[in-house]
């Protein structure tokens, strides 16, 4: 879920953010509670990015908590997990766990320290402005009363600014590549340890579901690379089992997570392990962002356009399914 550049009303000397006005972030939290609870569903867990910080990401579990009580619901008890990364503007990637279901073992960080070469620059950069964070968790399993353990990794990769300028696209294209193979080794690393983890990643990948020509970032990840000659910077195949993007598995009218000048584009995916094919259930877009006008932005009477784009959401079940999506 991107929550589109959710600053709080603290100044925090540390970074470039920019600073709302009190009520502007109620209202802000008061729109996105509405989004998870009325139309999410309040998933169990909710991968966010640009998110300014921990304590704005508590601020908001505390408010959807408080508002579904008062809407005289159980409390979900959601926490919220977050650590800072390298961005500039200091959106970072985070967690919403509802803990009255979800039992979290660990929350790790990955490649915040890594670094590449900028041709564009001369110079060593950080290829993760926002690195990804995993959640190792479980659910326990009322029939078999044992516990169903998923690792979760939340993702914000390298935006398209850039992508096409002559001084820097070497640079962006480069570390686009890269922060795909960076993932692709992530999951290929953690599949041969236990080729029976069930990973999901999720998130922003500022990438398109198929190849663009220019970098094939979700083939990369999936383990189906674009071959070369057919994309001007190709990537090794690191991933066996290949992932699947749940975005395949929809109708075509619906593969969409965001508007640019009026076209519709998936930047949000949800990947899943082959581990876990049998256990997907459903999967589809939130509809409650890019189709609506900037004009409901500060209604807070109303879900809509609390950001630019709409959230990814999976449906699993924990039992065992026979049927294959």
């Amino acid at each position: 879920m991107n929550l589109e550049n959710f600053f709080d009303d603290i100044d925090d000397p540390g970074i470039k953010e920019d600073i709302v006005t009190t009520e502007s972030f109620n209202k802000r939290m008061k729109k996105i509670s509405l989004g998870v609870r009325n139309i999410m569903q309040s998933p169990d867990v909710i991968g966010v990015t640009e998110a300014e910080n921990l304590a704005a990401l508590k601020r908001l579990a505390e408010k959807i908590n408080a508002d579904t009580e008062a809407a005289g619901k159980p409390n979900p008890k959601y926490e919220a997990y977050l650590i800072d990364g390298n961005d500039g503007r200091g959106i970072d990637s985070g967690f919403l766990v509802k803990s009255s279901r979800i039992t979290v073992i660990e929350t790790k960080q990955l490649g915040k320290e890594d670094k590449f070469d900028n041709t564009s620059t001369s110079d060593e950069a950080f290829l993760n402005d926002r690195p990804p964070l995993m959640l190792r968790a479980s659910m326990m399993d009322d029939k078999t009363k044992q516990p169903f353990e998923f690792t979760a990794v939340i993702n914000h990769l390298k935006s398209f600014l850039g992508y096409n300028d002559p001084k820097r696209m070497d640079g962006v294209r480069t570390k686009k590549r890269l922060q795909a193979e960076f993932l692709a080794k992530l999951v290929q690393q953690r599949q041969t340890a236990n080729p029976q983890e069930k990973i999901i990643l999720m998130g922003d990948f500022n990438a398109y579901q198929f190849n663009d020509g220019i970098v094939d970032v979700i083939g990369t990840i999936k383990g189906k690379p674009a071959v070369k000659g057919e994309v001007m910077n190709p990537s090794e195949d690191f991933v066996n089992p290949d992932m699947i993007d749940l975005v395949d598995l929809i109708s075509v009218d619906q593969r969409y997570s965001y508007r640019y000048d009026g076209n519709g584009q998936v930047l949000d995916h949800i990947l899943i392990s082959n581990s876990l094919q049998n256990y997907i259930m459903g999967f589809g877009y939130a509809r409650m962002n890019a189709d609506f006008p900037e004009s409901y932005r500060m209604d807070d009477t109303r879900a809509e356009r609390f950001s630019d784009h709409d959230a990814a959401v999976a449906y699993f079940s924990i039992d065992a399914a026979t049927v294959k999506p």
